[in-house]
């Protein structure tokens, strides 16, 4: 089996154990470090071991740290890995063959040689099984990875407190997706009749919304990610800045749809074309501006054109 090992500085001399007995074993190991006991970053190494893994170059993982703890929380933060702390011969094979674990974390401070060396031969020896119930939780696992994870390539970071400005949800929208999975990218003019329910005290503020056709919806992506400033949204490893594409995920993520106003019974507007979850919190409504001509009188600015 082609693997790929690797180890912080509390988890290096029980590595270097598991290296022999894995070459025993007549197993391909490549591995990512640490190289010696130096102090070095549990979360670096996961990341290299999760990289090997999903990008096709090991079957499975092994990692050692202190407690293993560590090193399965930064594993699972990375798409398509599913890691586990085993340090007793039981797990060792069954999170293998009930959850098909790709990466098993042993602490060196917890377990000695000679019980690594009979948790990896459990680990190494399990399959996942065909039990369907299995499959069917782990078939979910990996929609949950596909609904909040990274995929290969993008970019996130720390952003800042949001304490700068402040938001009032003016009601709510009700489609029929419950999950990002089968919500459309983008709504359709005949798509699914959704409901608009406008909260108190704004409903009078719908008085001549009728009178058009197209409205536009503001909306709060309220389970979208905020930090991502390069992604990928074919997932092939070609990456584009946030602002260059009209993803959900953004550092204000407020998403906006032109919609077919079908009819507003009391708070509720009956619309066409949104392509939000349901429950999403409302933000703004808005006519149309394409086909918006302003009421008010005009400005001298409206007929500025060039740089006058």
């Amino acid at each position: 089996m082609r693997l790929v090992i690797g180890s912080d500085h509390a988890g290096f001399v029980l590595k270097r154990a598991v290296l022999e007995h894995l070459a025993a074993l007549g197993h391909s190991v490549e591995d990512v470090g640490g190289y010696d006991d130096n102090p070095v970053d549990f979360p670096d190494i996961a990341r290299k071991i999760g990289a090997a893994i999903t990008g096709g170059r090991a079957e499975r993982g092994l990692m050692v740290c202190g407690t293993g703890v560590g090193a399965a929380i930064a594993a699972n933060k990375m798409r398509g890995i599913r890691a586990a702390v085993c340090h007793d011969v039981h797990s060792a094979h069954q999170c293998v063959e009930h959850d098909d674990v790709n990466v098993m974390c042993i602490g060196a401070q917890i377990v000695g040689g000679w019980l690594a060396k009979d948790l990896i031969t459990a680990y190494l020896g399990a399959t996942f099984s065909t039990d369907t119930d299995f499959r069917r939780r782990v078939d979910k696992l990996a929609a949950m990875d596909r609904e909040s994870g990274i995929r290969a390539g993008e970019m996130a970071v720390t952003a800042p407190p949001p304490t700068d400005a402040g938001l009032v949800f003016i009601g709510r929208i009700h489609t029929p997706w419950t999950s990002r999975l089968v919500t459309p990218r983008q709504g359709r003019p005949d798509g699914p009749l959704c409901r608009i329910e406008v909260f108190a005290p704004w409903v009078p503020a719908l008085d001549g919304l009728q009178a058009h056709e197209r409205i536009e919806v503001l909306y709060w992506l309220h389970q979208s990610r905020r930090d991502l400033v390069q992604q990928s949204p074919a997932n092939d490893g070609t990456v584009r800045g946030t602002f260059a594409i009209r993803s959900p995920v953004r550092p204000n993520p407020i998403g906006t749809s032109v919609v077919r106003l079908v009819g507003i019974e009391g708070a509720v507007l009956l619309v066409r074309g949104l392509d939000c979850l349901d429950g999403t919190p409302l933000l703004d409504l808005k006519p149309d501006r394409s086909r918006f001509n302003p009421s008010a009188p005009p400005h001298a600015g409206d007929s500025q054109v060039g740089d006058e």
